[in-house]
């Protein structure tokens, strides 16, 4: 009997000292590849709210496509949150490294000019061939504007770049490429969008103050 329980006590240290250890991995932003405003930019509030994720992305495990119709989780190599939480969080980073805006706030805040959301719809390792893989990441954009509610910019985007080094960590830099292109090609448009909605509140809020100081019987 004791025999018996040494042999099954060391084939069970055997199976959990096999166990690979889990990795995780995040997104880190290019900076070559990030655009710089120039002193003439105007200087806004641009804040980011969450990303919503599609639900095959709302689990940390990296995704890898090798079908139209199939895609499967790594177990043992995982990102650091959720994809959508973890691109809002490299968004609002990136973003705020371009210099084109003031400062860039998570979330609502009063002082924004504009809010940027949208869903994520594909964020993935797509394997082409045995010795071709893709990074994918697909997302949907809207701009609103804050003191109006109104959509100003709506767009879906894909960005697919090459993983050189086929392994999860390679995955993760070309991943990190595809996002960091992402914010390099909509940071000038969307400095333009949120300092036009900010001129406008401000001769909303111009207007507003006038009329509010108009004594009864003067002309409108």
């Amino acid at each position: 009997m004791t025999r018996l329980f040494v042999l099954i006590a060391a084939v069970w240290l055997v199976s959990c000292g096999s166990r690979p250890d889990i990795r995780y991995y995040q997104l880190k932003v290019d900076q070559t590849a990030i655009l710089r405003a120039d002193d003439s930019t105007p200087r806004v509030v641009f804040a980011v709210e969450a990303m919503i994720g599609d639900s095959a992305y709302e689990d940390p495990r990296i995704v890898y496509r090798v079908s139209p119709y199939r895609l499967d989780y790594y177990h043992y190599h995982r990102w650091t949150a959720p994809p959508g939480v973890m691109l809002s969080d490299f968004l609002r980073d990136a973003y705020e490294q371009t210099g084109y805006f003031d400062s860039v706030v998570a979330g609502f805040s009063p002082d924004a000019s504009v809010f940027l959301y949208g869903r994520l719809v594909a964020f993935e390792e797509v394997d082409v061939e045995k010795d071709s893989w893709l990074a994918r990441i697909k997302i949907n954009l809207a701009l609103r504007e804050a003191a109006t509610g109104d959509v100003i910019w709506n767009r879906t985007i894909t960005e697919e770049v090459s993983v050189t080094d086929r392994t999860p960590e390679g995955v993760a830099a070309a991943m990190s490429a595809a996002a960091t292109r992402i914010v390099a090609d909509t940071a000038p448009e969307f400095a333009r969008l949120a300092a036009n909605a900010h001129e406008r509140s401000r001769r909303r809020r111009s207007r507003d103050s006038a009329m509010d100081s108009l004594q009864p019987g003067d002309a409108p």
